[in-house]
C-alpha cells in the first residue's frame, strides 16, 4: 500500500528547480575516494544498502499528480 504526503516548502523548492533544470546533476554530490589498501566492495556495497534501507529520504519520490499538486512517494 502506498501512501502520499503533500510537499514541505523545501521539498516544492526542490520539485521547482527539478522542473526549471530537468536531467541535471544538480542535487547529486559527486566526489572521487582513493583506497590505498585492499578493500572488501562487497562490505561497501552492503553499507550503501544498509543506509538507503534507513533513510527514508534516500528512498523519496515525487509524483506529479494532474492539475500539477506534487506529493511525496
Amino acid at each position: 500500500m502506498n501512501r502520499y504526503f503533500s510537499l514541505t516548502y523545501p521539498q516544492k523548492g526542490v520539485w521547482y528547480m527539478e522542473k526549471l533544470y530537468p536531467k541535471t546533476t544538480m542535487w547529486n554530490l559527486p566526489y572521487t575516494v582513493k583506497f590505498k589498501e585492499e578493500f572488501d566492495y562487497f562490505l561497501l556495497e552492503k553499507a550503501i544498502n544498509l543506509t538507503i534501507e534507513k533513510n527514508d529520504a534516500l528512498r523519496l519520490r515525487f509524483l506529479e499528480i494532474e492539475g500539477g499538486e506534487n506529493r511525496l512517494f
